[in-house]
């Protein structure tokens, strides 16, 4: 059994409870962590006899609703009850709720922030703006209207072992939970906030413009704190398929024994060349050789980086088990259509075509002022010369000079 103040004894068994907005229910959990007053009670049954040992909870990671083990529902925070938003960017009929978040999870035209499911009507609302930067006249009420926000710790991977950076950013005090100390970091404005620490006893949340992969080399780390690290995921700024990746000669190992997201933020640090791509391997074997290269067979945890984007016309994936291509999807602010077409302006801002028209179009353009001045000469020419107007060609110098 597990208890918590305000929300009261929940069973570990599947059972249905009341569903409390994340906020409260954060809230509460944290309070009951850092009084002591959490409690649940694990059996086993070593040698045919149960025993149920009960432990204290020492640390709060977050609280997913309402399903926390599905991969879907997973990515939100139930928000608010019996409410709805008055201008959604999207309307779309649905069967139930399930069906709302896989829709805003793989809707395309804009990173989906925020759902609201009405049930009576099966309807889902979909919105590019997040729940909390929604203003109080946008939120309406509802009957039987579910809202609903994308969670920021989508965007983040816990470390556990109680680890916090030794470098410096801006810290927040009085923060209640983890999910709010992720809002923090995503919506900091003085840093690029790449990873944060909240310490659970101090409600404090301290950014860091490092990710835990730019110091685990050099251990400028600590462990054993009363905090939890959570660092940015590399990846999630990238289109992943499955099963496929380019062939050998687009792109180049740059590691080995390594991971997705580490391999996705090789890509979006090097400074070599601008990366566009990477292809990830588990394992190097026979049935990915079209993408992973006969030199590397046997070898595990391959990281490729690529220049090249499925968005180029005439590219495509070859098929390669273990192996998962990973398309970027932002370029700073830009998506990869704007990006594209921002570098072609700047690399090429005229085409051969464009120079050679121009070049005749200046000529052409001389041809024409010199006749007109040349005109102009003959039809104003002055009726009489003054007797001190002289022009003398007479005295050229072999240098190219000349005395008028």
């Amino acid at each position: 059994m597990c208890k918590a103040a305000l929300i009261g004894v929940f069973d570990l068994k599947n059972i249905t409870v009341p569903d409390y907005p994340s906020e409260v229910v954060n809230t509460a959990v944290a309070d009951a962590v850092k009084s002591g007053d959490f409690h649940f009670i694990v059996p086993y049954t070593p040698k045919n006899n149960t025993i149920k040992v009960g432990y204290e909870a020492k640390l709060s990671l977050h609280y997913r609703t309402p399903d926390p083990m599905n991969p879907v529902r997973m990515q939100f925070t139930l928000e608010a009850t019996l409410m709805t938003v008055a201008h959604p960017n999207d309307t779309i009929k649905v069967k139930d709720l399930t069906e709302c978040m896989l829709l805003c999870v793989s809707w395309v035209r804009y990173r989906c922030e925020t759902l609201v499911h009405q049930r009576d009507e099966g309807l889902c609302l979909l919105l590019d703006t997040h729940y909390h930067d929604l203003d109080d006249t946008e939120v309406v009420p509802h009957t039987h209207s579910y809202v609903h926000g994308r969670s920021y710790l989508v965007d983040y991977n816990p470390i556990l072992g109680g680890v916090a950076l030794n470098s410096t950013g801006p810290v927040y005090y009085n923060v209640e939970h983890t999910e709010a100390c992720a809002r923090y970091c995503s919506k900091e404005e003085t840093i690029k906030c790449q990873s944060f620490e909240y310490c659970i006893s101090s409600k404090m949340c301290h950014l860091h413009k490092e990710h835990f992969l730019d110091v685990v080399d050099n251990g400028d780390y600590t462990t054993g704190t009363a905090c939890i690290h959570f660092s940015r995921k590399s990846d999630s700024l990238f289109t992943l398929y499955e099963d496929q990746g380019l062939e050998p000669s687009k792109h180049k190992l740059v590691a080995h024994m390594s991971s997705p997201s580490a391999c996705a933020k090789m890509c979006l640090d090097d400074e070599e060349e601008v990366c566009q791509s990477y292809d990830f391997c588990s394992v190097c074997d026979k049935n990915n050789l079209a993408v992973c290269g006969e030199e590397n067979k046997d070898k595990i945890g391959l990281c490729f980086l690529a220049t090249h984007h499925l968005g180029e016309s005439g590219l495509s994936l070859t098929t390669g088990k273990a192996c998962d291509h990973y398309d970027r999807d932002k370029f700073g602010d830009l998506d990869y259509p704007s990006w594209v077409s921002r570098q072609r302006i700047s690399e090429k801002p005229y085409t051969p075509g464009d120079m050679t028209g121009l070049a005749f179009g200046m000529i052409f353009l001389g041809i024409l002022l010199a006749v007109g001045f040349l005109a102009a000469i003959t039809q104003c020419k002055p009726a009489s010369v003054p007797k001190d107007f002289e022009i003398s060609f007479q005295r050229l110098k072999s240098s190219g000079e000349s005395s008028i």
